[in-house]
């Protein structure tokens, strides 16, 4: 979070893009939550695509 706010030198930026990927994972996992969806593998799949949506094409999945 330091790193979005002043960019903090020795941060590697992909360390804080990938930190970035999962709290918007979690945010819309908690929004369906909060909407009534219920912890199914619908609503893991939809946070796993959060996840990978932001990835560059070609970028190993791991």
């Amino acid at each position: 979070m330091l790193y979005e706010i002043d960019e903090q030198p020795g941060v590697p930026v992909e360390v804080a893009r990938e930190v970035s990927r999962c709290v918007a994972a979690l945010e819309r996992g908690l929004e369906k939550l909060r909407g009534g969806l219920p912890l199914c593998t619908r609503l893991l799949c939809e946070m796993h695509e959060v996840l990978l949506t932001s990835r560059r094409p070609g970028q190993d999945t791991g």
